[in-house]
């Protein structure tokens, strides 16, 4: 695999039922700044890397078991700023797991 290729990052929301932060936003701030790293698509588009599940709370509700490909789930502002962080320390799509 290219190394230098981006990380496609397929996005999943809840259905926002209780949301304690602004979700769309958060992933916007993320997606700027991992610009260079990563592409944010929809979860349904093809030859996704991960999906990032953006719950408003922490209950996560979301059934991820219906993904094929590894899922990390951000339930606050803190668990998406965890996960940028480690996406700037990772390398390349073959290292990133849940």
């Amino acid at each position: 695999m290219n190394r230098h290729r981006k990380l496609r990052i397929g996005v999943k929301y809840c259905g926002g039922c209780n949301p304690s932060y602004d979700r769309v936003a958060l992933v916007k701030r993320m997606e700027k700044t991992l610009v260079k790293k990563a592409e944010f698509i929809s979860f349904q588009e093809k030859n996704v890397d991960l999906v990032l599940v953006v719950c408003g709370c922490e209950t996560g509700c979301v059934d991820t078991r219906v993904f094929e490909v590894p899922v990390h789930l951000v339930a606050s502002i803190a668990d998406g700023d965890r996960f940028v962080e480690r996406l700037i320390r990772e390398a390349s799509p073959e290292t990133v797991r849940p």
